[in-house]
This record gives C-alpha cells, sequence and structure tokens, in this order.
C-alpha cells in the first residue's frame, strides 16, 4: 500500500464542513483527537456490518464481503494512524464492495474497494474526472 501515501485521499486543501446524514456519515472537524474519533465511529460501522450484513442485504444489491469489511477496518487504521482526514460516508458499492467517499464544494474523492479487494482512488472537481489511481 504504499501508493496510497502518492494520492491525494484525504489531504483536504480547506477547512471542512460538519454534517451527518445517517449512522454510516462521519462529522468533519479539524482538530486530531476529533479526526481519531471520527476514524473509530468509521471502524465501529464497519464492525458493525462485519457482525449483521444482513442489514446491508437490499433487494439485487451484493452487500460488502467480509474479507472487504476486514480489508476496509484495516485500511481506516492506517489512514487514521498516518493522520488522513477521515472520510464524509462509507457506502456499500452494491457489487460486494465498499467506498470511502468525501465531498467538499466541488471536489469529490472516493477511495473503492472492490469484491476482489482491489482499491482504487478516484478525484473528481465539478463532476470531471481528474484523477484516478490503481492503489492495489
Amino acid at each position: 500500500m504504499q501508493t496510497l501515501e502518492a494520492s491525494t485521499y484525504g489531504q483536504g486543501r480547506r477547512e471542512n464542513t460538519s454534517f451527518v446524514t445517517d449512522d454510516t456519515c462521519l462529522v468533519t472537524r479539524s482538530s486530531r483527537d476529533d479526526r481519531e474519533q471520527r476514524w473509530q465511529v468509521l471502524i465501529d460501522v464497519l464492525t458493525d456490518w462485519a457482525m449483521h450484513p444482513e442489514e446491508l442485504d437490499e433487494d439485487g444489491l451484493e452487500p460488502p464481503t467480509q474479507d472487504v469489511i476486514q480489508r476496509a477496518a484495516w485500511l481506516a487504521c492506517n489512514l487514521c494512524e498516518a493522520g488522513v482526514r477521515p472520510p464524509t460516508r462509507i457506502v456499500p458499492n452494491g457489487d460486494g464492495g465498499l467506498a470511502f467517499e468525501s465531498l467538499q464544494g466541488d471536489e469529490f474523492e472516493a477511495l473503492e474497494i472492490q469484491n476482489d479487494l482491489s482499491v482504487e482512488f478516484t478525484f473528481f472537481k465539478n463532476s470531471a474526472l481528474k484523477q484516478r489511481i490503481k492503489l492495489a
């Protein structure tokens, strides 16, 4: 995962906004303690998903696999330790994977873990794809 450090995911170029839309979303603030607490909330959500995968089982959508959830938790721990800003939310992708997503103004970042455990970073500005990096 060395290439992850070279990506721009979670680096943020301006102050974060604060909002929560549901249990899977995180409040964004700026201090280190708050950042670590938000990552812990994310890890707790992943733990809950691992223990209760049926909660994510929707019509025609494949919930994240246990391996994907485990990889996401590992990634979340490492990103937290590296001081990376947590995502705005975490969402299942419907194909057995999940994504960490961040939206700030006209910029959108996603770190997606596919059901084959591959990881991809994408960055959009004004809805136009600006960067796509296969990380693993």
